[in-house]
Order: structure tokens, then sequence, then C-alpha cells
């Protein structure tokens, strides 16, 4: 029995093949075959070797087969694949146009928007200007508030407390001084003794404050500190009086009446006037 392994022929076959060109190359076997052997073709046409052809040729129609079978194979997963690829790549192509698409819808809502905003500020400029100069404030607001904190903080020292100078209530302050104008008529003595109860002393007065007097009086003559010691006017401190302000009448005691200066008797009674220093409250 001949069988076909690995793709080679039947040895049977092989074995009269090498036997006949043997006989066919060998001299004396030659000669006696004479007429017997002819030049006939080779391979000889023995069963054998005639049914390991068809073997052969059998695998080989099989193998073409399978060749063929796996080409196509091939061709047809290219073919799948290239398909996918295109699916995929129209995938792709959708997806940016849809992406586009949106990008586009967004843009021509900002637009929108835009215009809106646009013809709304456009349509209202009186609002639009107030709007613009409140944003100019708090911008600028932004900026000294910044300013102030990167500014370096000087220590402030505790400032010394200061006494504050006044008058008490109904009194009048000026330069330092505190007038009061009395509603009650007395004396010219009386009246100093008054104003010594209240720390003071019948008013010893500059031409600026006989000025404000003047004006504060109204129609009413007050006591003031001057009067008459000899043939001088002194100041209820003992000082003498150099006012340019002159004094009518040669009686003792001296008031404000009007514009100027006028004396009287002391023991008539009229409203006074009190001066003292200002004080500390």
């Amino acid at each position: 029995m001949s069988d076909h392994r690995n793709g080679s022929l039947d040895p049977a076959p092989r074995m009269v093949q090498g036997f006949s060109t043997f006989v066919i190359s060998h001299p004396l076997l030659k000669f006696f075959a004479g007429s017997t052997i002819k030049a006939a073709p080779f391979p000889f046409h023995h069963p054998c070797l005639k049914s390991g052809n068809q073997r052969a040729l059998k695998a080989q129609e099989n193998d073409e087969t399978a060749l063929g079978q796996g080409i196509a194979n091939l061709l047809k997963r290219e073919k799948g694949l290239k398909a996918e690829k295109a699916e995929q790549g129209r995938a792709v192509d959708s997806l940016f146009k849809e992406r586009h698409l949106q990008l586009e819808n967004r843009i021509e809502r900002s637009h929108n928007d835009a215009c809106l905003v646009g013809e709304w500020f456009s349509s209202r400029p009186v609002l639009t200007a107030v709007l613009i100069l409140l944003l100019l404030v708090l911008v600028l607001a932004l900026g000294v508030a910044l300013a102030v904190q990167s500014a370096p903080q000087v220590p402030v020292t505790p400032a010394t407390p200061q006494l504050v100078l006044g008058c008490p209530h109904g009194w009048v302050g000026y330069n330092g001084v505190c007038y009061y104008l009395s509603r009650d008529y007395r004396s010219w003595d009386q009246a100093q003794e008054r104003c010594s109860e209240l720390g003071a002393s019948l008013a010893i007065l500059q031409d600026e404050a006989m000025d404000l007097l003047f004006r504060l009086r109204g129609n009413v003559d007050y006591w003031i500190g001057l009067r008459r010691r000899g043939e001088r006017l002194h100041w209820g401190d003992g000082s003498s009086y150099s006012s340019r302000v002159p004094v009518f009448g040669n009686s003792e005691c001296v008031y404000l009446a009007g514009n100027r200066l006028k004396s009287e008797m002391c023991s008539n009674d009229r409203p006074y006037v009190c001066s003292k220093a200002q004080a500390a409250l």
C-alpha cells in the first residue's frame, strides 16, 4: 500500500521509474533489450504511479482550495475593517458637525443677548449714564480702599487730653472771656456783689468786647465794672481806663447806653454785665 505523506509521492512509482531509467542508461541492458525496450516516455504508466499522481493532484487542489479560502477570508476581513473604519469616520464627522452646530448656536444666542442688552441700554440713556457713573464711583472707592490698606501703618501716639474751655449755661463766650447779661436790677455795688457770687466781677471790657455788647444789649442799659475814682476812671481790677470809647458825664459809675458809655449815680438800679475768664468744662 502506498500512502501520501508530507505532500510526497508514493515510493513504489519512484522505484519503478528509477529502475526503468537504469535499464535504459546501462549499455549491456540496452543492448539485450533491443527492440523490446523502446524509448518510451517516462514515467511509465504504472498503476501505482498513476494513483500517486492523482493523490498528489488532489492534495494540491485541496491546498489551493484552502489557500483560496484563506485569501478570501483575508479579503473579507480587510473589507470588514475598511467598512468599520468608514463607519468610525462617519461617526466622527457626525460628532464634529454636531459640536460645530452647537457652537454656532451658542455664538448666535450670545450675539442675540448682546444685541438685546445693547438695545436696552440705548433705549435708556439716562439710566445708562447713571449706571456708568455708579460703576466709576465703585471702582474709585475700591482703589482708595486698596491704597489705604496697602499704605504703611504709622503708629499713633495717644494724644494728651486737651482741656475744653467754655462758659456756663446762659453766658456768652468771646475771645476767651465769658459774659453774663443779667435780667434783674441792682445798684452798682449790689451788682458787683452778685457777680462775685457767680465767680466773676462787673465786666472789664476791651474795645472789641464793647462792640459785641453794644450789639447784644438791645434797648437795655447795663452796669459795667468801670468807676471814677478822683479824676480818673478805673476798672474793677484797678487798671486805668484807656479805651478810645469816650465816657459821657461826670458821675461816679459807668454803664452801657446805646453805642456809648455814660455815667450816673451808683445807687441807681439797672441790669448789669458780669465777666470772667473761660474755664474748663
